[in-house]
């Protein structure tokens, strides 16, 4: 199916003959004869009349039932089109259940299901992230999580009660400080200078047919900070601590009687000045005293303590993260960082303008952080892997459709004194933002790029839901605890992972001790049961695109019933491929987006 292959969906199914009009000859009347003919008709020509009525019968009734058949596809349509003016349209591909390279460990075992999206509403994808679905240009993959190598886990952060770290607090202070005096400048020249020194990137490569296999390479690699470990000191025990200063009140017998038993030259009298005062009270620490004297001198002021108190903890509670992004520069900055947000394709003049500058961003990062240099990054593997999308555009709830749409595929492009130096590929859904991929200029990784793009990310999701309530996640992709590099994630708190078998979200750091046994594992309550996977009440409200005709899966089946072929027709074999792509999506996504099923197994020969 090519770029026009939507033209005919939501066209008639086909055209309906009519058979509620009459003949010019009733189909019981028995054909006109002179009384000379009459009588010379034998009984043969009455046997071949009635032949002749049975036939016309025969075929008047075959049309009165494909009559029926048509409207009832017809009333499904109609019925399809009115509650989804807007759909999607899906094929799914067969599993070889064969193993791919691995973009984590580098093996040969990655293992996921796949489909093509000629075509999706931000509402079917955001259902299809729920699933542990991922897109990747048009392709929309799901790791097979029990046969994978690397099991990789939905993630996603809960924006509105994010809370920096001091590690992501000391990325934002470097690019601030970066921006503000050039603080920076010359580990980033030193790094501009290399780097023209090396290899000339060979930007301006014609396309080839052999694309690199995009697909399983995994997210965008981050370089974080990771935090000192610290020593392991012994916790204080202030009992222990207060016995060993001023003695224990309660002596033990076993411990007096043996003192007793000492000979007296043993036992030394304390001299006057030294050792504890049995009558006296114990000594307050200077940090009471001084409270308690603060308190006092508020009382006598006429302030309440506690109210000072609250007001004090409130002053010391640590900044937002919009104050530490929107720390306003001095007047002259040494540098200046602004966002633009892209959308890719025509409907953008600035993605055509600027196109060039992104490409050549992209190969020199995947050429330099991925070391690609046996599968030079070509112009089609990057428009088919991060310019093109599916996903349709899409007003929010509320949104005045006046203004440009707030749903769909975007790029975020970074540009720092005028030149591009990273691009997060986003999509914007009802309920998340998610990253498909970020690059950046490898010159300037020492302003930790990807830590900082998460940050924004963060930042424009609480941004949108003050206009937009029911944006509130971030999806930070797949999150992948055998590999290193993806720990970064679990930095970014609150965050949830995804159960691979009944489809809820979970604490991480609850879930890490589970992982940590084995790389699969439930995160669930073993009692949780799947209900969006049940296909046995739901599976013939599925959508399907069969011969440019849309309808459901009990008229698909009555379809495939009627179709003449060479060969035997293997229903239970459809069935259970349908019902099988049925619990990979959910039911959410049956009624809504079409399968295209021109090209199933069972229809290659018709």
């Amino acid at each position: 199916m090519g770029g026009s292959s939507m033209e005919w969906v939501g066209q008639t199914l086909e055209v309906i003959p009519d058979f509620t009009k009459s003949s010019s000859r009733s189909l019981l009347s028995r054909p006109k004869v002179k009384a000379s003919e009459e009588k010379h008709e034998d009984s043969s020509s009455i046997f071949v009349w009635i032949g002749n009525f049975f036939h016309a019968l025969a075929g008047r009734l075959r049309g009165v039932t494909e009559f029926c058949d048509c409207e009832t596809r017809r009333r499904s349509q109609e019925k399809i089109m009115a509650h989804n003016p807007k759909y999607s349209l899906v094929e799914l591909f067969e599993s070889s259940g064969s193993g791919s390279r691995c973009g984590y460990c580098g093996g040969e075992g990655s293992i996921s299901d796949g489909m093509w999206g000629y075509r999706l509403t931000v509402n079917d994808y955001m259902n299809l992230l729920q699933r542990g679905w991922r897109r990747s240009g048009k392709y929309i993959y799901k790791p097979i999580m029990k046969k994978t190598c690397c099991p990789q886990y939905a993630i996603r952060c809960e924006a509105l009660r994010f809370q920096l770290t001091r590690s992501q607090k000391k990325v934002i202070k470097r690019v601030y400080r970066y921006l503000a005096f050039g603080v920076g400048d010359e580990k980033i020249a030193a790094k501009v200078s290399s780097s023209r020194a090396a290899a000339n990137f060979n930007c301006d490569g014609s396309d080839t047919d052999d694309d690199a296999d995009m697909m399983d390479t995994g997210d965008a690699f981050m370089n974080v900070d990771e935090p000192k470990m610290q020593p392991d000191l012994p916790a204080f025990d202030e009992d222990s601590f207060h016995h060993k200063l001023h003695g224990s009140e309660e002596t033990d017998v076993s411990e007096s009687e043996s003192m007793s038993l000492r000979p007296a030259t043993a036992a030394k009298a304390p001299r006057p000045g030294v050792g504890p005062i049995p009558d006296a009270p114990l000594q307050r620490k200077k940090k009471e005293i001084r409270r308690e004297r603060k308190r006092q001198k508020l009382l006598r002021k006429g302030l309440d303590p506690d109210v000072e108190e609250l007001k004090r903890k409130l002053a010391l509670a640590p900044p937002s993260l919009e104050d530490c992004l929107g720390k306003p520069l001095p007047e002259n900055p040494k540098h200046t960082l602004v966002t633009r947000l892209v959308m890719p394709g025509d409907r953008d003049p600035y993605f055509m303008e600027s196109f060039e500058e992104t490409l050549k961003l992209y190969q020199k990062y995947e050429l330099t952080i991925h070391k690609k240099e046996a599968e030079r990054p070509t112009e089609k593997q990057f428009t088919r892997f991060l310019a093109e999308s599916p996903l349709q555009y899409q007003s929010a709830a509320g949104q005045s459709p006046m203004d440009p749409p707030t749903l769909g595929s975007f790029h975020l492009h970074y540009i720092l004194d005028g030149k591009l130096v990273g691009v997060d590929v986003l999509d914007v859904l009802p309920d998340c933002v998610t990253s498909v991929y970020f690059f950046y200029d490898p010159d300037y990784s020492y302003l930790s790029l990807g830590t900082y793009s998460v940050l924004k990310e963060i930042e424009m999701i609480r941004a949108l839901n003050k206009k937009y309530p029911e944006i509130q996640h971030a999806s930070l992709g797949f999150y992948v605890h055998s590999c290193p590099k993806m720990q970064y994630k679990a930095k970014f708190q609150p965050s949830y992972l995804l159960c691979p078998e009944v489809f809820t979200w979970h604490p991480l750091n609850a879930c890490l001790e589970k992982l940590n046994k084995s790389a699969y594992h439930r995160l669930g309550l073993p009692q949780a049961v799947d209900h969006d996977g049940d296909m046995d009440s739901y599976l013939n409200e599925a959508l399907v695109l069969y011969k440019r005709n849309l309808m459901t899966f009990d008229v698909y089946k009555l379809t495939l019933l009627k179709t003449r072929r060479p060969y035997p027709l293997d229903m239970a074999a459809e069935i259970n491929r349908i019902a099988h792509y049925g619990r990979l999506v959910g039911r959410r996504c049956l009624p809504q987006m079409a399968l295209y099923c021109d090209n199933a197994p069972l229809n290659r020969e018709t």
